[in-house]
């Protein structure tokens, strides 16, 4: 055992219980009995100094998400980073979140839609823990989540692993109304935002260390390439159905032409901070935004009021991602 505080997580199949923690309804979706299924958190220190962490069900099946990595340094402690779903299976799915404490440990938890962040009692994981070796939280009880949440923070988290191909460190800054949903990590700049509100077209993805790091991102869709420009970065790419997905901001790559095809998935450029004329004047990061048939095929859109704007999460996840 490796305790942590006065409660300890398990080493993986010692087959300590635990505390099971309650689920609380945020809207009105409440959980009749025999609606929840246990699982716990799981998590391991790598040799990388990363903590990996994934779910493990009363079966004793295992789920590795795709983005299941805490970073070995950063974010501090007011920011929760969350991994990709977890599909558990009979429509009960959601996802880990983790968060450094002010003391150096990982807590975790675990979020469903429509309901509160789940925190069961044994959730820090230690600082100095045996690396390689799964350590276990108490049980939790999740719900299915809510039907009436559809949520927009999902569909975006969804649409940017699939942009990064899988970047554990992706965070979304601020829209222009300011609320921040719940799950992500907001900042209020006005050069790197997300959402599809007021006068911004699109929505910006970045990583927690773009301060500092660049990092590639991809074609959400497939079709042709049919603008490229060194003015703001641009990369336009027209789909079977004439929406035209725009990138902006970073630089492109080498091989691409106007006229190319492109698969979905392909990787097309890296992060960069490319305004007019090509110079630098954003920090790090990606937007993207989607046209209606007949754009112009270089015409940046001028907000969400521009009359062919068309809400970027709701086309590329429902016409691209999540089907």
């Amino acid at each position: 055992m490796v305790l942590v505080g006065a409660i300890a997580w398990s080493v993986l199949g010692s087959g300590s219980e635990g505390v099971r923690s309650p689920l609380t309804p945020r809207v009105e979706a409440q959980a009749s009995s025999g609606d929840t299924i246990s699982v716990r958190i799981i998590a391991r220190r790598n040799s990388d100094g990363r903590t990996e962490f994934g779910m493990r069900d009363a079966a004793g099946r295992q789920y590795l998400p795709p983005a299941r990595y805490f970073p070995a340094v950063g974010p501090d402690h007011n920011n929760w980073l969350q991994s990709t779903e977890i599909d558990f299976g009979d429509g009960y799915a959601g996802r880990i979140i983790a968060r450094r404490a002010p003391d150096g440990r990982v807590e975790f938890g675990f979020r469903v839609e429509g309901y509160q962040d789940i925190l069961p009692p044994a959730r820090y994981f230690p600082r100095r823990a045996t690396v390689n070796q799964w350590l276990v939280s108490s049980w939790i009880e999740i719900a299915r989540p809510a039907a009436s949440q559809v949520a927009r923070s999902t569909k975006l988290w969804d649409l940017a692993v699939a942009l990064h191909q899988f970047g554990e460190e992706l965070r979304y800054a601020y829209n222009d109304y300011g609320n921040c949903p719940d799950g992500w990590n907001c900042t209020e700049s006005s050069d790197a935002r997300a959402g599809y509100q007021g006068g911004h077209s699109g929505w910006d993805s970045y990583r927690y260390s773009q301060g500092t790091r660049k990092h590639g991102f991809h074609s959400l869709t497939e079709g042709t390439i049919v603008c490229l420009r060194d003015s703001y970065g641009q990369i336009a790419i027209k789909d079977s159905d004439g929406y035209i997905t725009r990138y902006l901001h970073g630089v492109r790559s080498s091989h691409l032409s106007v006229g190319d095809s492109v698969e979905q998935y392909q990787r097309i450029g890296t992060t960069d901070g490319l305004g007019a004329g090509g110079a630098v004047t954003f920090r790090l990061h990606v937007h993207v935004e989607v046209s209606r048939p007949g754009t112009p095929a270089c015409d940046i859109l001028d907000g969400a009021s521009d009359s062919y704007a068309v809400d970027p999460v709701n086309y590329l996840y429902d016409n691209w991602i999540g089907n």
